[in-house]
Formats: structure tokens, C-alpha cells, sequence
């Protein structure tokens, strides 16, 4: 019975550790470090979510995400993340102009994921 005991303990341990390094890796993705660049490259470009000169097809609430607070209204009721990590459809393939991203890459969908699961902090 101890050397079961010693074999779940041995078998256990290599678990424990892993769970633990998960937690070492926590991301710390921050809007003006990491999140701004990739909004600005592929989202608000004249004509696409820029604020005044916003398309007239981006809803009202979606117009401006020239800065942090004008993304936060669709940060906090789960549109951005619903579009852009659940969906995947933005930016939108068939409204992008030449010279933009027509999708995201994987590395700035993670970045954006994580930092949306980290309550989107600005800086």
C-alpha cells in the first residue's frame, strides 16, 4: 500500500509543476503596449472604425477606435471579442482597402484574447 502511495505521489508531482509554470506565464498584454498597434493596423484606418471619417457602415457604437475609451463600450458589452475572437470576422475581408490586413494574424488574435481575458487593461 506505501509503494502505491509513493507511485500516485511520483505520478502526481510532474502535474502540480505544470500547472504551476501555466500560471508563471500569465500574459500581461496592456492596449498601449500590444493591443494599440494591431488596432491601429487593422482597424482604425480612415474609413474603417477612425472616428469621424468612420464608414457609414460601422454602427455608431463602433466608430471610433482611434483610442482606448472609444473601444471600451464594445469592450465591456462583449461586441469586440464576440466580432474579432468568437466570430473571427473582423476585420471584414470584403471592406478592407488595399495595403491592410484582411484577417488577423494567429499571434495578434492570442494577444487579443488574452487581453480580453485580463479585463483589458490600458496601461
Amino acid at each position: 500500500m506505501k509503494f502505491f502511495r509513493f507511485l500516485l505521489l511520483i505520478a502526481l508531482v510532474p502535474t502540480i509543476v505544470i500547472s504551476c509554470d501555466k500560471d508563471d506565464d500569465m500574459c500581461e498584454a496592456t492596449y498601449d503596449t500590444n493591443v494599440k498597434p494591431i488596432i491601429e493596423a487593422a482597424c482604425s484606418y480612415s474609413g474603417c472604425h477612425s472616428g469621424g471619417d468612420a464608414s457609414m457602415w460601422v454602427p455608431d457604437g463602433s466608430k471610433d477606435y482611434t483610442t482606448y475609451a472609444g473601444m471600451l463600450d464594445n469592450l465591456n458589452n462583449g461586441l469586440f471579442k464576440e466580432r474579432t475572437l468568437d466570430s473571427l470576422n473582423m476585420p471584414d475581408p470584403m471592406f478592407v482597402p488595399d495595403n491592410y490586413p484582411e484577417t488577423l494574424t494567429q499571434e495578434e488574435l492570442d494577444i487579443l484574447a488574452c487581453w480580453i481575458d485580463n479585463g483589458f487593461p490600458e496601461n
